[in-house]
C-alpha cells in the first residue's frame, strides 16, 4: 500500500483506486513468481500462471483480471486502508524520502518506474487498456519485497509497532523487547499460551491485562463464528432437519460470559449463547448484511426451511471444535506479533 501512495503521488485521488487494482494484481504476481506466499488472489494468479507459465500476463480494472469477486472488498485495500490511513502513513512528512530509499536499492528501479509509468498511461487511456505484464517485469517488483530497507525498518517500527507513547500497544511492545523467545520458538504460533503469558506477567498493566483478555474472549468467540459459517458453505443446501440432526451443529460451544466493549462482539457473543437455530440464521443474516454493505449478493441465503449456498469460497466441513487450542481471526494479537517479528526481526 505504501509503494502504490507513493507511485502514485500526486495524480487526480479519483483515480488512485484503478490504479491500486492494478498494482495490487502486479505484486500478486511478482509475489507468486518468487517466494509463493501467502496473498490475496493466490488462486487466480496461480491457476493463470499455471495456465500461461511463460506470460505474458494481464492487469486491469476489468472482471477478467481481478483477483477476487470484490477486489475492492476483499483485497489489500478493503482490509488494510482503513488501519493505514488512520496510522497516518503516507502524511508522515519522512514518508517519501524513506519510499525514494526502498525503491533506490533495488538493481532494477528504473524497469519498475517505467512499469508504473505504463500501468498510468494505459489508465489514462479513453478505454482502459490491459497492462501486459512479462516475467522480466515480475523479477524487478519482486525486489521491492524481498527485505525492508533500514529506513523502511525504523520508519514501520515507530509508526506500527510502537505507536504513540500513551498508547496500551506501546507497553505491549516493550513487554516483547524483553520476551521476544516467545516469538523465536519452535513449532506453530500459540497464541492463548502467549496471551496467557502477558496475562500473568508482574510488569503487565491492569489497562493492557483486560484488553489482552478481551483479545482472548474475541478470538474464541470469533473462532466459533466463522467456523460455523465456514461448515454452513460446505454444503449447497442445508435443510432444517439436517441442522437439527448434523453433529457439528449439535455440538457448537458454549460461549463464556462476557461483556464486551465492541457492540458487533457483543452481539455475536448473544446470538452464540441462544439456541443453535438462532445462531444458525443469525449467522446467515449477518452475512447478508454485510454483503449489502459492500454491494455484493449474499453468501448464503434462507430459503423457507432451507439455507442455500450461493458462494463456495473458503467453505469447508468441520470435523471437530477446538476452541482452546486453535483460531481463525488473526487481525488481532497475531497479527501484530507478525509484523513485529518481520519489521523488528526481519523473520
Amino acid at each position: 500500500m505504501s509503494f502504490a501512495y507513493y507511485f502514485y503521488g500526486d495524480d487526480d485521488p479519483k483515480h488512485f483506486l484503478d490504479f491500486f487494482y492494478k498494482w495490487e494484481q502486479l505484486c500478486a504476481y511478482a509475489r507468486e513468481h518468487t517466494v509463493k506466499d501467502g496473498y490475496n488472489g493466490k488462486n487466480f494468479v496461480t491457476k493463470t500462471m499455471l495456465i500461461n507459465p511463460d506470460g505474458p500476463y494481464y492487469i486491469s480494472t476489468k472482471n477478467e483480471d481481478t483477483l477476487l469477486s470484490n477486489q475492492k472488498a476483499y483485497g489489500v485495500y478493503g482490509k488494510y486502508n482503513r488501519p493505514y490511513t488512520e496510522m497516518k502513513i503516507r502524511k508522515q512528512d519522512d514518508f517519501g524520502k524513506v519510499m525514494t530509499e526502498a525503491v533506490d536499492r533495488c538493481s532494477q528501479k528504473e524497469r519498475i518506474h517505467s512499469i508504473v509509468k505504463r500501468i498510468q498511461n494505459d489508465l489514462r487511456s479513453k478505454e482502459e487498456i490491459r497492462t501486459k505484464i512479462t516475467h522480466e517485469d515480475l523479477d524487478a517488483v519482486a525486489e521491492l519485497f524481498q527485505d525492508l530497507a533500514p529506513a523502511e525498518r525504523k520508519f514501520y517500527n515507530r509508526l506500527i509497532l510502537q505507536g504513540d507513547a500513551e498508547h496500551n500497544q506501546n507497553e505491549l511492545y516493550q513487554l516483547l523487547e524483553d520476551k521476544t523467545e516467545l516469538l523465536t520458538a519452535d513449532g506453530p504460533f500459540r497464541l492463548y499460551d502467549v496471551l496467557q503469558s502477558f496475562i500473568s506477567g508482574e510488569d503487565t498493566s491492569d489497562m493492557l491485562r483486560q484488553q489482552l483478555e478481551e483479545i482472548r474472549h474475541a478470538e474464541k468467540l470469533l473462532y466459533i463464528y466463522i467456523n460455523l459459517f465456514r461448515h454452513i458453505q460446505s454444503r449447497p443446501i442445508w435443510s432444517n432437519t439436517e441442522i437439527q440432526a448434523e453433529e457439528a451443529m449439535l455440538s457448537i460451544p458454549k460461549v463464556s460470559s462476557y461483556s464486551y466493549e465492541d457492540e458487533v462482539l457483543q452481539r455475536v457473543s448473544n446470538t452464540l449463547t441462544t439456541d443453535r437455530d438462532h445462531a444458525v440464521h443469525d449467522v446467515v443474516e449477518r452475512n447478508k448484511e454485510v454483503c449489502k454493505k459492500r454491494n455484493n449478493a449474499p453468501w448464503l441465503e434462507l430459503d423457507g426451511d432451507k439455507i442455500r449456498r450461493h458462494y463456495q469460497d473458503g467453505g469447508r466441513e468441520l470435523k471437530e471444535w477446538n476452541v482452546n487450542e486453535y483460531f481463525e481471526n488473526d487481525y488481532f494479537i497475531a497479527a501484530y506479533f507478525r509484523l513485529y517479528k518481520q519489521i523488528k526481526l526481519g523473520l
